[in-house]
């Protein structure tokens, strides 16, 4: 698991595998989070949102670090992709199709004035959701 930018184990200091359901062969190991564990990266989450370090920051710097997350994982799309494939059992065509880019998309900050709006702004479908300028914290 990864909490505060650094490599942790699960508090309670389990893993488990994960198998390829092909083969049943061992892909790796991975660290088994319990509820302590996601209280404590909730925990983290909003002692680093009340510092001010990211809710504070400019909306430019914001947006440039998302962007470059965007970035990152869409150069890493064959990689991830063959990655779901082993671990999920589908087609490595429907799984590069599913991962080409799309999750980048979500960290993706387009141009102002979005990051730096300061008003809710309705998405043009009807939906329960708006996109605000600013962060809200952990949720």
């Amino acid at each position: 698991m990864w909490l505060n930018g650094a490599e942790v184990e699960a508090q309670a200091g389990g893993m488990f595998d994960v198998e390829n359901p092909a083969t049943g062969e061992t892909l790796t190991r991975v660290a088994e989070g319990r509820a302590e564990d996601i209280d404590m990266a909730v925990r983290s989450g909003q002692e680093v949102f009340a510092s001010g370090e990211w809710s504070r920051a400019d909306p430019r710097d914001r947006a440039a670090v998302m962007n470059k997350a965007a970035q990152l994982l869409a150069e890493r799309v064959p990689e991830t992709a063959e990655l779901e494939c082993l671990q999920t059992g589908r087609a490595i065509r429907y799984v590069s199709k599913r991962t080409s880019g799309q999750g980048a998309t979500w960290f993706l900050s387009p141009p102002p004035p979005f990051p730096l709006c300061t008003s809710h702004v309705p998405f043009a479908v009807q939906r329960n959701a708006s996109a605000a300028g600013s962060p809200s914290g952990v949720v």
